[in-house]
C-alpha cells in the first residue's frame, strides 16, 4: 500500500506583510526525497507555495491531499512561515509533521522548540524519511530512527546521525514530475537543473556548509561525485523529457563542479560529444586554470558563476575565510 507523503515547500522571499518575491524553481532536495520514497512504494505530492498563503487556503489544500505524513523543508529565513503554518495545521488536523533542510540541521533544538513539529530530520533525508514511513505504516515506534529527533509528549528522542550516502549512483533520479510547471519562474522553463555531486570542502564563515558537514560520522566523505556515466544519463533524461521544446541550457547546481580535475575532464569530454545544449555551473577562482577553462569552452559552457563576496583581500582572508588573492580573482576572470 505505502503511505501518502505530502511535501510543503515555501519558495518565495517575503520582505514585509505587503511585499514578496516568488521564486518558482525545482528544488532538487524534495525531488530526490520524492523519488526515493516512490522507489520504496510510497506515494507523494507537493504543495509548492510561490507566494504567502492564508490560513483557510493552506488548510484546504492539506485536507485535499489528505497525507499520512506532512514533510516540510526550510531554510532559516523561511522558518517563521513554517512555525505559523504548523500552528494552523496542528489546530485543525491530526497529521504527523516533520521538518528537514538547512534550518533543522543547523538548529535542531530551536526547530523543535519553536514549531509544532513531531520530528525533524538532520542532514540527508532519503533513508531516514523512508524508514520513518515504514515505521508509521507498520504502526511501529519510530523514536529510534537514526538522523531523526522525535517529540514524544514532553520528551525529545535525539538520535545519532547516520553516515552520508557515499554511492550517489545508488539514488534514483530526482522526481521532477512532482512540480507543477505552471508555478515556475520564466527561467525554470528554459533550464534543466541537476547536481553531479554533493558537498563543499570549504569553510566560508557566512555559509552553513561547515556546520552541516560537522554532524556526520563519515564527514571526510562529505564531498561526493556521481559517476560521469550516471550524470550523462540524467542529462539525456532531462532533454528527452522536454516535450514542449522549451529547454535552452543545462544548469549544474553543484557548489563547485571542478573540484576533481580528472572527473571533470571526463565530464567535459562526454558533454562535448553527446550534448548540443550549452551549460552553466558554479566554480571557484582557485580551482580554475587555463586547461580547465579551455575544457569549459570546448564542452559548451556559457556561464561560470563564482562568488567573490568582497573586493577587500584582508576581509576575505581574515573574516570570510575565502583564501584567494586579488591576483587569483583577476587571472581567473581573464581566463574565462
Amino acid at each position: 500500500m505505502g503511505l501518502k507523503v505530502t511535501f510543503l515547500y515555501p519558495d518565495f522571499f517575503q520582505y514585509d506583510e505587503e511585499r514578496f518575491l516568488p521564486e518558482g524553481r525545482i528544488y532538487l532536495g524534495i525531488a530526490y526525497l520524492s523519488a526515493f520514497l516512490k522507489s520504496e512504494g510510497h506515494h507523494t505530492s507537493l504543495i509548492h507555495l510561490v507566494q504567502p498563503i492564508q490560513q483557510e487556503e493552506l488548510l484546504r489544500r492539506v485536507r485535499e491531499e489528505s497525507p499520512d505524513l506532512l514533510a516540510v523543508s526550510s531554510t532559516s529565513h523561511m522558518f517563521p512561515h513554517i512555525m505559523r503554518w504548523m500552528d494552523w495545521i496542528k489546530e485543525e488536523m491530526d497529521v504527523f509533521t516533520i521538518c528537514g533542510g538547512a534550518h533543522a540541521t543547523i538548529d535542531p533544538e530551536g526547530a523543535l522548540k519553536e514549531a509544532r513539529l513531531d520530528a525533524i530530520c538532520l542532514g540527508e533525508g532519503e533513508e531516514a524519511l523512508a524508514e520513518l514511513c515504514a515505521a508509521l505504516e507498520e504502526d511501529r515506534d519510530p523514536s529510534k530512527i537514526a538522523s531523526l529527533w522525535l517529540r514524544r509528549g514532553e520528551e525529545v528522542h535525539r538520535n545519532p546521525i547516520r553516515p552520508l550516502i557515499e554511492d550517489l549512483d545508488s539514488l534514483p533520479f530526482p522526481d521532477r514530475d512532482i512540480f507543477d510547471p505552471a508555478l515556475f519562474c520564466p527561467q525554470q522553463h528554459e533550464r534543466g537543473t541537476l547536481m553531479a555531486s554533493r558537498g563543499c570542502p570549504y569553510s566560508c564563515t557566512y555559509c552553513s556548509n561547515h556546520v552541516q558537514r560537522s554532524i556526520y560520522p563519515n564527514r571526510d566523505k562529505y564531498v561526493r561525485f556521481r559517476s560521469v556515466d550516471h550524470v550523462m544519463r540524467e542529462v539525456r533524461h532531462i532533454i528527452e523529457s522536454d516535450t514542449q521544446g522549451e529547454l535552452r541550457y543545462i544548469r549544474f547546481d553543484d557548489d563547485i563542479l571542478t573540484l576533481d580535475p580528472e572527473w571533470f575532464r571526463e565530464l567535459a569530454r562526454r558533454y562535448r560529444d553527446e550534448v548540443e545544449l550549452p551549460f552553466i555551473c558554479n566554480s571557484r577562482v582557485n580551482v580554475l586554470d587555463e586547461d580547465t577553462v579551455r575544457l569549459f569552452a570546448q564542452a559548451g559552457c556559457s556561464v561560470i558563476c563564482m562568488g567573490i563576496e568582497s573586493g577587500n583581500e584582508d576581509l576575505r582572508r581574515k573574516v570570510l575565510r575565502r583564501h584567494m588573492s586579488n591576483q587569483n580573482i583577476v587571472k581567473a576572470f581573464k581566463l574565462c
